[in-house]
């Protein structure tokens, strides 16, 4: 049974992985961050996507 309790915090996160499009089976999703600039790819400047790594590296991404 569970008692009656005060949460103090939740916690939860997505690991997002990188698929490549030469690679349908997702056998090669890479764990590595990736940077995607969408100026170079969909002409937005100042636009950039951080991407893929470990949860544990949200911060650093985020830095």
């Amino acid at each position: 049974l569970m008692a009656k309790t005060r949460i103090l915090r939740a916690y939860s996160g997505v690991r997002p992985l990188v698929a490549s499009d030469d690679d349908p089976s997702g056998r090669n999703v890479s764990r590595g961050i990736v940077l995607f600039d969408h100026a170079e790819r969909d002409g937005l400047e100042g636009f950039i996507t951080s991407t893929g790594g470990k949860l544990m590296t949200y911060r650093l991404m985020a830095e």
